[in-house]
């Protein structure tokens, strides 16, 4: 069961590099909502620039931490693209097709932390894969 007055927590908080992003959302929503901690020992850049979501990305897989999907369920992570197949955003499904994520970057005004349908996000991103956390503890 989804505890919503977690989520409502996240909802609307102003984007900040790192403190509150499109990634530092998933690794909360995954730990306080889901039950699970994301590792990945990441260093990232004193500003954000292009390829971090890659980097992430190819660090979880590689790590073995996530696999991909076909089928979208709660605690999965979703992986949005450009029209060059680059990751440029993630977020986290909550429930059926609903998404948190962390809209904003620099140059961005009102960037914020958003609970959409993954359609409404679709349509700023061309493509998008999806991620089930892989757990090894057993």
């Amino acid at each position: 069961m989804i505890d919503y007055e977690l989520v409502n927590e996240f909802i609307g908080k102003p984007w900040v590099y790192i403190e509150n992003d499109c990634y530092s959302v998933v690794k909360k929503a995954s730990k306080l909502i889901f039950g699970r901690e994301i590792i990945d020992n990441i260093e990232f850049s004193a500003s954000p620039g292009k390829g971090e979501t890659s980097a992430i990305v190819n660090k979880q897989t590689a790590l073995n931490c996530w696999a991909k999907v076909e089928q979208l369920r709660p605690g999965n992570v979703i992986v949005f693209s450009d029209r060059k197949n680059n990751p440029t955003h993630i977020g986290i499904c909550i429930e059926r097709d609903n998404v948190l994520h962390c809209l904003g970057g620099p140059g961005v005004k009102n960037g914020k932390t958003r609970y959409d349908p993954i359609n409404t996000i679709k349509l700023m991103y061309p493509t998008h894969e999806v991620y089930a956390y892989v757990d090894h503890s057993s």
